[in-house]
């Protein structure tokens, strides 16, 4: 259990105020305060990380050579693969009191990471904003629906009942879950999309009325717009999908106007590159966190693609509009001849399928195999949606299969060379 006396009570309160005040910050008040943290954590990671302070030197920088936001540049790129197998270790010497977290391996490659409690509480404040800014109240209950672990950190003031969230288990069966919902009655629903996504589409369970349920909240996976619909039309109330990962916590959510996701750009600094390098409107997502000190993030590529409303994404305001959508894991993208495809384009068209509820595409070479749950023989439909999306030249072969559990986390797409 992470305690917290008068004096850490009285630091969190003014965590929560100051970032609430950071989401009414103007373009040039975010901009000076982005590039403060900057040069802070630069500071910070060539004094005590002997990973960065290498990687600094061995690239010929010094901390003082970064002195805005267009000096990143300066930096390489580095990948989970370039941590992983760092000959210098990567987190800081000067903090000794952290937890360790690990992430899920769906790229296939888990993944240890260090996080303090001042950093783990940023990153709950961080998500409690973006809930604030879609209509949550202090005092409304809120559920989420996870993968099991640890939860021995709570604020001080959800004991009383302020902010209180309870915790469902993803691996539940859904009717388990669906009964939990009625006996908790929400005011916001959380959980991953493949959750959400499975309980709508359970057939067995009758409609159930949440009558406190403002909206609901998707993240883990990737939200098409035919689960979107299901989900929406199964807890008839809104759906809005946050940007999640372990490493970072919370980086974007959808904003209440919906279609768009804002970014928490006084915490981190998002970069959307081309394959060369270059800022693009579509490409690769690299982050640099502010504030994790205990294992810094400088220039860290996430693995995932999206679409941008702007090549320049950091320097517009907290809360407003930054990215149109999620692509997906670059790792996983479809391979064409000489062209890339997004798996969200590909997985769209399946979905739109009648009685498909799920699959996974599995793709080596010019061969894809389409893994797929359903009580009809899909095998033609899927045929003649893979070929008109991708061309002829893919060879085909749908597969019906049981997948078991319903509630797990599941790559729509992996790809093999």
């Amino acid at each position: 259990m992470v305690n917290m006396d008068i004096s850490n009570f009285a630091h969190l309160l003014k965590d929560f105020f100051a970032v609430q005040a950071n989401s009414r910050l103007s373009e040039k008040r975010l901009g000076e305060l982005q590039v403060a943290k900057l040069r802070a954590i630069i500071e910070h990671s060539y004094k005590n990380v002997p990973y960065y302070r290498g990687l600094f030197k061995d690239n010929d920088i010094a901390p003082s050579d970064i002195t805005s936001l267009s000096d990143l540049g300066k930096l390489p790129i580095i990948s989970k693969n370039d941590m992983l197998n760092a000959k210098r270790p990567v987190q800081s010497s000067e903090i000794r009191d952290y937890r360790l977290f690990r992430t899920s391996g769906t790229t296939g490659v888990p993944f240890n990471i260090m996080k303090s409690s001042r950093e783990i509480l940023t990153e709950k404040l961080i998500y409690l904003r973006s809930i604030l800014s879609l209509g949550y109240g202090p005092l409304e209950r809120h559920a989420c629906i996870d993968i099991p672990k640890d939860r021995d950190f709570i604020f001080p003031f959800q004991k009383l009942g302020v902010f209180f969230t309870k915790y469902l288990n993803a691996f539940d069966s859904n009717e388990k879950l669906t009964s939990e919902l009625n006996d908790f009655n929400p005011s916001v629903l959380s959980g991953l999309t493949s959750s959400l996504f499975s309980i709508s589409k359970s057939n067995q369970i009758p409609r159930f009325d949440l009558d406190s349920l403002k909206f609901v909240l998707s993240s883990g996976e990737i939200l098409t717009p035919s689960k979107r619909k299901s989900v929406e039309a199964y807890f008839d109330s809104r759906v809005y999908d946050l940007y999640f990962c372990e490493e970072f916590g919370q980086l974007m959510w959808e904003t209440k106007e919906g279609g768009v996701y804002a970014a928490n750009n006084d915490f981190f600094i998002l970069e959307v590159l081309d394959e060369n390098g270059i800022p693009s409107k579509e490409g690769r997502l690299v982050v640099t966190s502010l504030f994790h000190k205990t294992m810094p993030f400088i220039r860290y590529e996430l693995g995932d693609c999206v679409s941008a409303l702007k090549k320049s994404v950091s320097d517009i305001i907290v809360g407003a509009g930054v990215v149109r959508r999620i692509e997906g894991r670059q790792v996983d993208l479809i391979r064409v001849k000489d062209k890339t495809v997004s798996p969200y384009v590909l997985t769209c068209a399946l979905e739109s399928i009648d009685g498909l509820f799920k699959f996974q595409i599995q793709q080596s070479n010019l061969e894809i195999k389409v893994f797929y749950e359903s009580s009809n023989d899909l095998g033609d439909q899927i045929k003649e949606i893979i070929h008109s999306t991708l061309g002829d030249d893919i060879v085909v072969f749908p597969i019906n299969y049981i997948f078991g559990r319903k509630n797990f986390k599941l790559p729509v797409f992996k790809y093999t060379p």
